[in-house]
């Protein structure tokens, strides 16, 4: 006879050596452990069942206690917003160099290529003047 199920939750035990073919056709033997019918396996003991229980309960309450902890602690958030405003200080000093590189790049280029440029350049940055200039300096 196969385990069945009675209406109180309650299930019949098979008869002693019967066997029952699974879903691949192969024997195996019914057995029947606190209300659940399992074939072909080991039936779960008492200690199983409450470890299968309680290490989702505990892996759930470490995680409140441990989250909040390591989220107030000196390397947790605080330490993630100086993180974060440090990098926007190094990002914004990284786009003003560019811009600067740009700029500097574009005053080779022009002193390259306009020889009006370079004359520029000698009079302000080296004080050079033609031959036939005469310089007047003033006292102040």
């Amino acid at each position: 006879m196969i385990a069945k199920s009675r209406g109180n939750g309650t299930s019949l035990k098979p008869e002693p050596g019967r066997t029952e073919n699974g879903p691949s056709g192969s024997s195996c033997r019914i057995l029947v452990s606190r209300q659940r019918v399992v074939r072909g396996l080991i039936p779960v003991t008492p200690a199983q069942l409450l470890l299968q229980r309680l290490l989702p309960l505990g892996i759930l309450a470490l995680a409140l206690v441990s989250v909040p902890w390591m989220m107030l602690a000196p390397t947790g958030l605080h330490r993630l917003q100086s993180l974060q405003e440090e990098k926007r200080g190094a990002d914004d000093e990284i786009a003003r160099l560019s811009r600067e590189i740009e700029q500097l790049r574009a005053q080779v280029r022009r002193i390259k290529d306009d020889p009006a440029a370079v004359e520029q350049v000698a009079r302000d940055e080296l004080g050079l003047v033609r031959q036939t200039e005469v310089v007047f300096q003033f006292k102040e």
